[in-house]
């Protein structure tokens, strides 16, 4: 292991996720790795699984400030129609609304209105999701091509469970699960940016070139967000929020509706390095968000690897099942 991982595994343990794009964003690969590696007696030395963001460096930070700060600003939530065509109402008081600002301004409203109870310290966060990991990177690292993945958060922010295989059953294990944080982050998505901001240069701080490249537009930065929404079930007010965060951060590109897998979605995502995009998946009508996919939208290679990628080619694909608060790991809203 070289001293630029070394250093990506430190930055990672200090963020709500890990910051190099050759694992998903998705907790099945997350999970299937900590398995691997925590209850194998043959295999290496153990190396807990954490979430991967993307972190950027402190001149990144700074060219995202003043992104952020030159972006449109007035995010107000207002109805909005079938998902396919604004409405009268929304094009008179957002004349120059984007697509994907609009459908970012649909699922904030979406997700404000879902109720919610602020989980009891003790209880869990439950997530379930299926899906498959069809790339090539995914196999260069043993990933099953297809699966369920069931994972629980404890709500203080001190545990993860999941299945393992190795023993026929769902285990816990120590992980700071960053719900505390997560859960608790401002409402207003400016101020919440700059909490994210502040936490990402927190972890950079005295590190060197510590993630793949990201451009002017702060698409890594933009999937940072998006990966929040991807690994966690948070507050009302604080996912509307993050929705809100991430349409002032410019490059967003929206899609559909289109059919995948038999399900009518719009994809919402930015595009890395000219051919990469992590998506979150949005049912058209409602707005809700229903899973994520990772694709190639132009052929490429992962500078972390010699590992290349057709347009068109999937790595990752998960929709969501099921969520819930519970009151231990092992059981189901």
């Amino acid at each position: 292991m070289t001293n630029e991982h070394d250093d990506h595994d430190e930055l990672a343990r200090l963020l709500p996720d890990p910051a190099i794009r050759d694992l998903s964003a998705h907790r099945h690969r997350q999970i299937q790795e900590f398995l691997m590696t925590e209850f194998q007696p043959e295999a290496r030395p153990v190396r807990r699984p954490r979430r991967r963001f993307a972190l950027v460096t402190a001149s990144v930070l700074a060219a995202a400030a003043v992104a952020v700060g030159a972006a449109t600003g007035g995010f107000g939530l207002l109805a909005g129609g079938d998902g396919t065509a604004p409405d009268t109402a929304a094009t008179q008081q957002y004349p120059d609304e984007t697509p994907a600002a609009r459908t970012f301004r649909l699922a904030a409203q979406y997700a404000a209105a879902q109720p919610w109870t602020d989980p009891r310290p003790d209880q869990w966060l439950y997530i379930k999701s299926s899906g498959s990991n069809p790339g090539p990177m995914a196999e260069s690292k043993g990933m099953s091509k297809e699966g369920t993945d069931e994972v629980w958060l404890r709500a203080d922010g001190v545990q993860m469970a999941a299945y393992n295989e190795l023993h026929g059953k769902i285990e816990a294990w120590d992980q700071d699960n960053e719900y505390p944080f997560l859960s608790t982050l401002p409402t207003d998505p400016q101020q919440l940016l700059d909490a994210l901001l502040a936490k990402l240069e927190q972890g950079a701080d005295g590190a060197e070139d510590v993630q793949s490249p990201v451009g002017e537009d702060n698409p890594g930065l933009g999937r940072y967000v998006l990966s929040i929404l991807d690994n966690n079930l948070l507050p009302p007010d604080v996912t509307s929020a993050l929705w809100q965060a991430a349409a002032l951060i410019p490059g967003a590109v929206v899609e559909g509706p289109t059919e995948i897998e038999g399900r009518e979605v719009l994809t919402l995502g930015f595009v890395e390095d000219g051919w990469w995009s992590h998506q979150v998946l949005v049912d058209p009508a409602t707005h809700e968000y229903v899973g994520f996919r990772e694709i190639a939208v132009a052929d490429g290679t992962y500078e972390e690897s010699d590992i290349s990628m057709k347009k068109g080619e999937v790595e990752s694909i998960f929709f969501r099942d099921a969520s819930g608060v519970v009151d231990g790991f092992g059981l189901t809203p």
